[in-house]
């Protein structure tokens, strides 16, 4: 049975930028915000985004303000000045509203608090809201904004994407200035966009990329991950297929999952390692969770020569991916391999806590992230418990107008199909 709990985040609508005490009222519910602006930071009332509500996710500074990063207590990281992005986006006439929850120093797929909390997914209760950028996902598919800025390292924007049934946005390797925000794996960061409606991630999007993409003339499916996806996505595929030989798409066929699998090693090199760099200082000081130290500390046994061959590593499977990938082709596959978790299979200490469940989240993600592609990630359908699924467009770097522009149709397209079904 299909929930509807869609149908209310659906209805819900930004609230009223006098009132910061009616947002705060509203996420009473969702537990999506760290802090509430009061009032919005509003300086310009033009430019392209005027009239957008923005969130951001609680890792850039703003002003005087330290992010906390999702810890207790902002963390010593030798930041200064209002992050660049904001600058840009408000300078542009976007509202920012708050800062949004995340996953403990970015570091955690599924969107478990530091303290144990989560914020809530409007799709139903029992599911995970996918992490990092949480508290960014669930915020727009709420209805308490417009659109929200998150980052992505190796999922983080995409897999909140598909939890949360709404669009994001991971741009090419350095399109968005990262300055003035938590630096994680700086090799791999990228700060990206969330919203319901790809048009207005077209919208944040051109404020950074170059307007000179070539058109894509074709998209091809990656049809060799069947052996790794839940049944429910691979009919969701096969669904999208038929659409797209429906309304005269061109598209063709590729393989990816030797490509993803020797992917997989570098990145989790370069991830662990750049990430224990980063935070060596909150490692050394002992001041972090004893579970989260864990997994960084991790990251101390790559040595520098490790480091440097798995970043070779990366500009070798990049060559090997502008080989495969014509340059007028975007790729399409789905943003998980398996439908949203349920809480407590992304729990540590749970009974059904399963560390495959955790780790599979991101099996499809990682490649874009390690090549450093631009990827906009938007739902497509709803599995069989009635939760949103979704697919990632990929294309060549640099390509960041050409992705989002096939996103939009895509997603025309699928609202088109859903209205003419029923659903």
């Amino acid at each position: 049975m299909v929930s509807r709990a869609q149908d209310h985040a659906a209805s819900l609508t930004p609230p009223s930028l006098a009132s910061a005490q009616t947002l705060r009222d509203h996420d009473q519910t969702w537990h999506a915000f760290v802090e509430v602006l009061d009032p919005p930071f509003a300086p310009h009332q033009d430019g392209v985004l005027a009239g957008l509500t923005l969130a951001a996710k609680d890792m850039f500074v703003f002003q005087d303000r330290q992010p906390r990063c999702g810890l207790e207590q902002a963390p010593a990281l030798g930041l200064c000045g209002t992050a660049a992005v904001l600058d840009v986006l408000c300078a542009a006439g976007a509202s920012l509203v708050g800062f949004t929850t995340l996953t403990a120093l970015a570091y955690e797929p599924s969107g478990l608090n530091g303290d144990g909390s989560r914020p809530v997914n409007p799709w139903g209760p029992h599911l995970i809201t996918g992490g990092s950028s949480s508290g960014s996902a669930v915020a727009v598919a709420a209805g308490l904004v417009d659109c929200a800025i998150g980052s992505d390292t190796a999922g983080s924007l995409r897999i909140p994407a598909q939890a949360c049934g709404v669009a994001s946005y991971k741009p090419s390797y350095g399109v968005v200035p990262v300055a003035g925000a938590m630096a994680l794996a700086p090799s791999l960061d990228c700060i990206g966009f969330l919203a319901r409606d790809v048009a207005v991630l077209q919208k944040l999007a051109g404020l950074f990329v170059s307007a000179h993409d070539a058109p894509t003339l074709s998209l091809a499916f990656v049809d060799d991950l069947g052996a790794q996806t839940a049944e429910a996505v691979c009919v969701q595929m096969q669904l999208l297929q038929e659409k797209l030989q429906h309304h005269h798409q061109v598209f063709s066929h590729c393989g990816l999952a030797d490509l993803m699998h020797k992917a997989d090693a570098a990145l989790f090199t370069v991830l662990e390692g750049e990430a224990a760099q980063s935070f060596a200082s909150l490692l050394q000081a002992q001041s972090l969770p004893p579970s989260l130290a864990k997994r960084l500390d991790k990251g101390t046994r790559w040595s520098a020569q490790d480091l440097q061959q798995a970043r070779e590593a990366a500009v070798t499977l990049h060559a090997q991916w502008q080989a495969l990938v014509p340059q007028d082709t975007c790729v399409i596959l789905p943003a998980m391999p398996c439908r949203t978790p349920d809480i407590d299979h992304c729990t540590p200490g749970h009974a059904d806590f399963s560390a495959r469940a955790l780790y599979a989240l991101s099996a499809f993600t990682r490649l874009g992230s390690l090549l450093g592609l631009p990827v906009v990630t938007i739902p497509v359908g709803l599995d069989e418990t009635g939760a949103p699924l979704a697919i990632q467009i990929m294309g060549h770097r640099g390509q960041d107008r050409t992705v989002l522009a096939t996103a939009l149709r895509l997603q025309e397209l699928c609202a088109f199909e859903q209205e003419r079904r029923g659903m």
